[in-house]
């Protein structure tokens, strides 16, 4: 039995054939997991942060640039928003991320229908796997 409904902002709620009700939809905002850098390597914020009295300053607003404002401005610009799928039976949540290649409020349909049909985590080719979390409500 699929019970589907429209909600604003590409937001589509669906129930899977184990009565387990999943909210899909658009994320452009996701807090940034802490950057992984290899032994060694530098970035230009490394290298300003050494100049006297304001490059430390500079540094801090160049990190929080690279991780709060380019992935956003990505995620709204170029049509790569991340995609949630969230349930409260057992807390899970699946994240997704556009690729850009197709409109993003597709590929929360194309998700929400597999969810439909009993899919445990929905494959398309217009977004990327990024991970889930189980036991943790993330609202």
């Amino acid at each position: 039995m699929e019970r589907q409904r429209l909600l604003p902002r590409a937001e589509r709620v669906v129930v899977d054939p184990s009565g387990r009700e999943w909210q899909v939809r658009l994320v452009y905002f996701q807090r940034p997991d802490p950057p992984v850098r290899r032994r060694g390597e530098e970035t230009y914020a490394d290298k300003i942060r050494f100049v006297p009295y304001v490059g430390p300053l500079v540094a801090a607003l160049i990190r929080g640039t690279q991780l709060l404002v380019v992935p956003s401005v990505e995620a709204r610009l170029r049509g790569r928003p991340w995609i949630e799928a969230r349930t409260a039976h057992p807390p899970t949540t699946m994240v997704w991320r556009a690729t850009g290649e197709v409109e993003p409020t597709l590929v929360v349909d194309e998700i929400a229908r597999g969810l439909a049909h009993g899919t445990e985590r929905p494959l398309t080719h217009a977004a990327t796997w990024v991970g889930y979390t189980q036991g943790v409500s993330l609202r």
